[in-house]
This record gives structure tokens, sequence and C-alpha cells, in this order.
């Protein structure tokens, strides 16, 4: 479209009237190459309204989305740490079973087989030991990499968040709407 000399230039698109514009009247304050530039913002047409509805909408449900993801996300995070810390409790316990065989072993006075027994028996539970130990390690890790996940999803619902508000929240094309009925009636 061209523009004629007399019209201000175009504002680029997503420019908002002023607050302390809504609902005044043209006067002889405002240079008169405003007129036509305000009247842009007052005519918004139906056409124009739809896609900023559809990408609320679409930014809603993505936001649903994400919101349900981080729920299940959390769950599985909580149910295996709750598996994790069996696992260290269990972990614990034999712990300290075996230190006190261990102890019992180094108090007893037995004879030479038994102390061959008793070698074998810490030599089998000591690689029970390391096994159960690799387990634990590669739990802690898991625990972790869901830890990282969950947080990224926050972080991700977050900047959601912050593009609703920037294209003017939930309720941007009910205000929209309003505002633009107001400017009907003044006219």
């Amino acid at each position: 479209q061209a523009q004629t000399s007399w019209l201000a230039p175009r504002p680029p698109s997503g420019l908002r009237v002023p607050n302390w514009w809504s609902g005044r009247a043209f006067t002889t304050r405002f240079p008169r190459a405003w007129i036509p530039v305000m009247a842009m913002f007052k005519k918004k047409k139906d056409e124009d309204r739809k896609p900023i509805e559809q990408e609320i909408a679409e930014l809603q449900r993505k936001f649903r989305v994400l919101e349900n993801d981080k729920r299940a996300c959390s769950e599985d995070s909580q149910g295996t740490i709750r598996k994790q810390r069996a696992t260290i409790e269990k972990l614990t316990r034999e712990n300290r079973k075996m230190k006190a065989e261990l102890n019992e072993t180094r108090s007893s006075t037995g004879t030479q087989a038994e102390a061959k027994m008793q070698q074998e028996t810490i030599a089998r539970l000591s690689e029970q030991k390391d096994t159960l130990q690799m387990k634990l390690e590669g739990e802690a890790n898991e625990a972790q990499r869901l830890q990282d996940k969950l947080d990224s999803t926050q972080r991700r619902i977050f900047e959601l968040r912050e593009e609703m508000a920037k294209s003017g929240g939930v309720n941007a094309a009910l205000d929209n709407s309003k505002a633009i009925a107001k400017q009907i009636r003044i006219l």
C-alpha cells in the first residue's frame, strides 16, 4: 500500500496505542499527521485478531502439555528417588552386617580352616559390595539426569509464560476487543 505524503509512517506491527491515549477524542493538541495513524489502531479487523487468538490458544495448549510433562517427569523422578533411597538403606544395612561379621571374625580365634572360610566370605561380600556400589553410582547418575530434565522442563515453562506475557497474556484478545468496542462507541 502506498502512503500519501500527509500520512504519518505506519508504526511497526505490534506497536500499541499508549495508555494515555485510550478513550480520548482527537484534539488539536496532536499533529494532524497522527490522526490517520491513530485511526489504524482503532479499526482492527476480525481477521487480524484471529491469528493472535489462535496464537494464544496454541501457546496455552503448549503450556498445558508442558505442565503435564513436568508433572509426569516429576512423578517419575520422585519414584526413582524413592527406589534409590530404599537401595541406599538396604546397602547401609548390608554394610553394617558385613562390618559386624568382620569384627566377629577378627575377635574370634579359630582354626586356619575357619579363617580361610571367613576370608572367602569376606572376598565374596567385598565383590558384592563393589557390585552394589556400582549400581548405586548408576542410580545416582540417573537421579541427576532426571533432575536436569526436570530443571530444563521448568525453564521451558517459564519461557513460555514470558512469551505469553509478551503477547499480552491470556486475556489479550478480550482486552483488545473491549478496546475496539470502546473506540467504536467514541466514533
